[in-house]
């Protein structure tokens, strides 16, 4: 018997006891099959009631059996891994035995990971549990590092299981028991709960001379570009300035760093600095690798890939640079007016424009997929995730589009202004929209409803936006950068 089959029908065999046992009685309590009460008088032969002397049933009982009590933890455990949230919760309160169980991290984690967007930070995690750098991690959290009551108590055995466990390149895994997943489920429900109607911290950071034009940010840093020529660097944790970098002649209008501590920037200057911010060198600093020529006009967007750098521009073309030899790969040409935006996702490209149109393109061929026509004025932003293209226009309206078949499949309407910038996760269902109207709104973005509108975090035109599971950050014309936090009380250190 294949091991497939043989799980399929455990499976059956389990759903069978569980539907024998899902309520059992207490211990001690006894149900009664018949009573003086209840029963009638037996008939005789002839149909005439026969004398209540000898007309009664004896009465007997049977006692309730709890079998999850009594089957190993390992098969009581693997029965409640079919139940959900609410089912485990009132089997927690039958009896002390279905309690423990009921609490067991397997369980947790496994409700944990039936949410396709949940996910935890399993670099952070495999330091918690070896304990390698735990004490310096910690003090990076806001208050008392990742607390207590997300790790449970490990023996060095365990820890090395836990650790012996993980695969070094699943982001998504992390320690079985090694975590307190019930916690981590709490936690990230209440985050959830709080992007549909808590009331964000919000946090202002001071520093940029002009306009504030462009953001990225991890769960480490933010990092902003000016009108003012300069780079900052900015700790999420603390809210201050690290650095200021300069180099660029002109507005730093885009810029794009990833975990390895690979950075470009775009400037009006026309040039794209490639940036190396020297991330975990003792020593050393962010310094310039290469300046890439090649625009006639400003750098307007980029994006960023293991392989390419596309950079977009206002002289209308779209150009792909080799990311590990820095030379250029191809040009795309095909928009009449400046391209304002561009997409980058498994060596294809879509971009924006100001002659309103959108198109898709083949970097290996370096050839136009598709044309996309909808908006009715130029466009403004645009990201590309799975299947979905979505769009922002100087109309005020948000498109979202299938990259496949080029069907607009919903137009967002509510902003009043230009749409400046957009963030988005499909898996999340989230969609965060800034425009000029001064307004960042959260969209569901599987049906179009708006679920936030935040009107009061800037007094300028908006010019970019980005988003993680518990927070909002954007720039704006007033040269601030605003952080909207979700769980500024809770430990959300692991959350992805």
């Amino acid at each position: 018997m294949t091991s497939t089959s043989t799980n399929r029908s455990s499976g059956k065999a389990i759903k069978r006891l569980w539907g024998a046992i899902a309520s059992p009685s207490k211990k001690g309590k006894h149900r009664a099959i018949s009573g003086h009460d209840s029963l009638l008088p037996l008939d005789g032969e002839e149909g005439e009631l026969i004398d209540d002397e000898a007309c009664f049933v004896e009465e007997h009982v049977v006692k309730g059996i709890d079998l999850i009590s009594l089957l190993p933890p390992e098969i009581s455990v693997q029965i409640f891994l079919y139940l959900d949230v609410p089912s485990v919760t009132a089997c927690s309160l039958v009896s002390s035995t279905w309690h423990l169980i009921a609490n067991d991290n397997v369980i947790w984690r496994d409700l944990f990971y039936r949410n396709p967007s949940w996910k935890i930070n399993a670099t952070l995690a495999r330091r918690a549990i070896h304990g390698s750098g735990f004490s310096e991690w910690t003090r990076t959290r806001a208050s008392s590092s990742m607390s207590s009551s997300l790790i449970n108590a490990i023996t060095p055995l365990e820890r090395a299981m836990a650790l012996a466990s993980l695969d070094e390149n699943a982001q998504s895994e992390s320690p079985t028991w090694a975590l307190n997943w019930m916690n981590l489920y709490k936690s990230r429900l209440e985050v959830d709960r709080r992007w549909l109607n808590g009331a964000p911290k919000a946090t202002v950071l001071s520093g940029h001379d002009d306009s504030v034009y462009c953001l990225e940010f991890d769960s480490q840093k933010i990092i902003t570009g000016s009108r003012d020529k300069t780079i900052k660097i900015w700790s999420m944790r603390t809210g201050k300035l690290r650095a200021t970098l300069k180099g660029h002649e002109g507005s730093v209008l885009c810029l794009k760093f990833d975990k390895s501590g690979f950075m470009v920037s775009g400037s009006s200057d026309r040039n794209i600095f490639v940036w190396d911010l020297g991330m975990g060198k003792e020593g050393e600093g962010p310094k310039v690798r290469k300046v890439l020529k090649g625009h006639q006009g400003g750098v307007l967007d980029l994006r960023i890939s293991d392989e390419w750098i596309v950079s977009c521009s206002k002289d209308t073309i779209i150009r792909v640079w080799n990311r590990s030899t820095l030379k250029p790969h191809c040009s795309l040409v095909g928009h009449d007016g400046p391209v304002n935006s561009v997409g980058l996702q498994r060596g294809q490209v879509v971009s924006a424009s100001g002659d309103g149109r959108m198109m898709l393109w083949d970097i290996a061929t370096g050839t136009r997929i598709r044309t996309f026509e909808g908006h009715d004025r130029g466009l403004a932003c645009i990201e590309l995730k799975d299947d979905y293209i979505v769009s922002g226009s100087n109309d005020s309206k948000i498109k979202i589009w299938s990259a496949s078949t080029g069907e607009c499949l919903r137009t967002l309407t509510g902003h009043d202004l230009l749409v400046r910038a957009l963030s988005v996760d499909p898996e999340a269902g989230r969609l965060v929209s800034a425009s000029y109207d001064k307004t960042v709104k959260v969209w569901d973005f599987h049906t179009g409803k708006l679920l936030r509108d935040f009107r009061n975090s800037h007094t300028s035109h908006i010019f970019d936006v980005k988003f993680d599971c518990t927070r909002i950050v954007s720039t704006s014309h007033d040269q601030k950068v605003v952080i909207l936090d979700f769980a500024p009380d809770l430990d959300s250190s692991l959350f992805l």
